[in-house]
């Protein structure tokens, strides 16, 4: 089943326009709305990594359910919307690492 991932940098810029403009004790959905498959995931991981690994999709009984932010009231109402891609969040994660895997 597809999972939600959201770059962090994206949640604190919401997170921050929340803090200041939405109603104390109002709910609201962050999130990009865009669905990835672990299996979607592994690719991009494969990828980006330029890792020679082969991706093999597992047949099992996923009880997960489908659950994606909505995020069509944080971009009407603070005008928000997730803008970093998927691929281009696992880039700079992986960049990351690269540089500061000493300090973990």
């Amino acid at each position: 089943n597809p999972r939600a991932f959201l770059y962090l940098n994206d949640f604190l810029v919401a997170i921050k326009l929340v803090l200041r403009i939405w109603p104390k004790g109002m709910t609201l959905s962050v999130g990009t709305g865009r669905g990835t498959s672990t299996y979607e995931l592994a690719e991009i991981i494969t990828k980006i990594s330029k890792s020679r690994s082969r991706v093999e999709s597992l047949s099992i009984n996923d009880n997960t359910y489908k659950v994606l932010a909505d995020p069509s009231e944080a971009k009407l109402y603070l005008g928000w919307e997730a803008k970093t891609d998927l691929e281009v969040g696992m880039k700079k994660m992986l960049e990351w690492f690269k540089t500061n895997s000493e300090k973990i």
